[in-house]
């Protein structure tokens, strides 16, 4: 996908996260507590429950969803969740978090996995993203892939291996049309050896690339399309979040 426009790359935003703070502060609707230095993105219900129920945090509300404080980081480390899915929607979210004065991010969350050797529960590194999606195009010029923050990778991996907690590197496919995943790609990225399908890293690492912050990303396989069937396991994946969020949390307090 390239935009309509193909010459907008050179063009300035009329909308701006920055014409957007000063809108949302002259109404008395922008955060008012002194943003993190690194930010955990959630997706799902059953992570912030662990957190709620496992860490000393500092609850907020902003942003649209739960803007939690992670105490033992001395509030240098949030997360962030309820707030909802996909692409178009996290593009919004990152833009405003990073207008706030966040400069780091990790991503974590499940994925359908692709290769036949990828079982339910795993865990996978992104180092970059196939940009299937409608987002990084409006970044970003015309390639296949995006890539995450090399430093902030290392810094995942190196926590990852601390844990002991064992993981694979490669790439997922970012789409978000999440019931127009075919046989055709499935085979063809199957050979390409793209790991996992997701619906929001390819446009948190092209707005990271545009702002030049970092961004990570850290995925639990949920559901299997290995065998060009959907084999669905959402429930069997609580304890890989768990573990994904250990390794975000050791990585960004660091």
């Amino acid at each position: 996908m390239i935009p309509i426009c193909k010459n907008k790359y050179a063009s300035e935003s009329i909308r701006t996260p920055k014409n957007f703070e000063a809108y949302r502060r002259s109404i008395g609707k922008w955060p008012k507590f002194k943003a993190p230095e690194s930010i955990i993105i959630s997706y799902d219900d059953r992570m912030m429950n662990y957190v709620e129920k496992n860490y000393d945090i500092e609850k907020c509300r902003a942003f649209c969803g739960d803007f939690w404080f992670l105490k033992d980081t001395n509030n240098k480390v949030a997360i962030y969740g309820n707030w909802g899915i996909g692409a178009a929607l996290i593009a919004t979210r990152i833009e405003e978090l990073i207008q706030f004065g966040i400069k780091n991010f990790i991503s974590i969350g499940e994925a359908g996995g692709i290769p036949k050797e990828l079982n339910i529960g795993d865990i996978v590194v992104c180092n970059k993203a196939l940009r299937d999606d409608g987002v990084s195009p409006h970044y970003l010029k015309p390639a296949k892939f995006v890539s995450a923050s090399k430093e902030l990778t290392e810094k995942i991996i190196l926590a990852a291996k601390k844990k002991n907690i064992p993981f694979k590197i490669g790439p997922t496919w970012t789409l978000d049309t999440i019931y127009r995943q075919t046989k055709v790609e499935i085979k063809q990225f199957q050979k390409e050896n793209i790991l996992t399908i997701d619906m929001e890293t390819a446009a948190i690492f092209a707005i990271a690339q545009y702002r030049k912050v970092k961004a990570g990303a850290i995925l639990t396989v949920s559901d299997s399309f290995k065998n060009l069937r959907w084999d669905p396991k959402f429930h069997e994946t609580t304890e890989s979040l768990q573990k994904i969020f250990e390794i975000a949390k050791e990585t960004l307090s660091k």
